[in-house]
């Protein structure tokens, strides 16, 4: 297999642009710094995986609990949040890795871009912005919290 960015960045333990929330023993959801803004989180699984069929069983058990909860998480923590957009991503160079992407939307989102759904992913994305670091670190101070407290997660 090539070598895959995702895995070696998660594997040295820093990542700045996808700092750890929380981790499970199949996932670990990541904050993202860049083109949605602070509050919008990943859930990667911890091998290397680049397609859903190759997801074992107990990956796949975790994994809607996980969806649920981050995306609880964004409701919570985010401001005038309407609706987490949950969107499975790996088309990358290769080598691929699989991900989701939990964006909340809010309001004024919606109104500064016009646009929702896949519309306005795709002009996030073009625009390239990165969120600010004062709010990101910020968001990962409160995801952190209320991931080692939520009920969702509780075993």
């Amino acid at each position: 297999m090539t070598s895959c960015d995702l895995c070696a960045s998660y594997a040295a333990g820093a990542d700045a642009e996808h700092p750890l929330l929380h981790a499970t023993e199949h996932w670990t959801i990541r904050g993202l710094d860049h083109n949605f803004g602070a509050g919008c989180m990943l859930i990667v699984p911890n091998r290397h995986v680049t397609r859903i069929p190759d997801l074992i069983p107990t990956e796949v058990a975790e994994l809607g609990q996980l969806i649920w909860a981050t995306s609880s998480a964004g409701f919570e923590l985010g401001d005038d949040v309407e609706q987490t957009y949950v969107c499975l991503w790996s088309h990358r160079e290769k080598p691929r890795h699989v991900h989701f992407v939990v964006h909340p939307v809010g309001d004024a989102t919606v109104r500064q871009f016009g646009l929702r759904g896949p519309a306005l992913h795709s002009e996030m994305l073009v625009r390239g912005e990165r969120a600010d670091p004062g709010e990101m670190a910020e968001f990962v101070s409160r995801a952190r919290a209320w991931f080692s407290s939520s009920p969702q997660l509780a075993q």
